[in-house]
């Protein structure tokens, strides 16, 4: 009995494709040929404004404990934690996207931008309208400064939300992981091997799965 295959199905024709592009695709556009580059170029603007904040952010504590009317302890210590909490993202967030980018660590470290992303919103409305406290404008351009960073900070989450398949590295890809049997079979790890794997993201791309020794 023959039997005869039928041809593969075209990415415009997929189900799940479809012919119209996501809105985040559209919006993106400029960047499809580079990816990983958008998400680095994203990242360092992101790195920028978190070390200018932190440096804002200490002359706010300074300029709080200093004032006349007398110091808030309780505002000190919000835009203390602000600001270590930037540097403590650029840190996780650099070694992430450097050194270990697996899928379940780019997941979390999304989220973590999400979550200090709606941090720096909060403290955006905290510090707006305390000058009466702090009457040398280092509050206003604290809040500014929060409020522009929570928004570089959420296009940075769809810029890696979108583009995260192309800068995914399988678990045993990853720079410092050998597999087991490689290193009992002496044969070491070949550049070859160290291929990174994009999970298919459901429109249209191509499927590219890290070769097995």
């Amino acid at each position: 009995m023959s039997t005869t295959s039928s041809p593969p199905m075209s990415p415009l024709n997929s189900p799940i494709s479809g012919s119209k592009q996501s809105p985040l695709r559209i919006f993106f556009g400029c960047c499809e040929r580079d990816p990983k580059g958008a998400v680095h170029k994203a990242w360092g603007i992101a790195l920028v404004f978190m070390a200018v904040l932190f440096v804002v952010s200490c002359f706010v504590v300074v300029s709080i404990q200093t004032s006349v009317s007398g110091g808030s302890n309780a505002l000190s210590f919000a835009a203390l934690w602000t600001g270590l909490v930037q540097i403590v993202m650029a840190v996780l967030g650099t070694f992430v996207l450097k050194r270990f980018p697996t899928s379940f660590s780019v997941g979390f470290f999304l989220g973590l931008v999400v979550v200090v992303a709606q941090q720096n919103l909060i403290m955006c409305a905290t510090f707006l309208d305390i000058d009466a406290v702090n009457s040398d404008g280092t509050s206003h351009l604290f809040s500014m400064l929060c409020l522009t960073l929570s928004f570089i900070h959420f296009v940075f989450a769809l810029v890696l939300g979108h583009f995260r398949h192309h800068i995914l590295l399988a678990p045993v890809d990853v720079k410092g992981v050998v597999n087991r049997d490689q290193v009992e079979g002496g044969g070491g790890v070949q550049d070859e091997d160290l291929t990174p794997y994009y999970a298919h993201d459901g429109e249209g791309d191509e499927d590219i799965v890290s070769r097995q020794v």
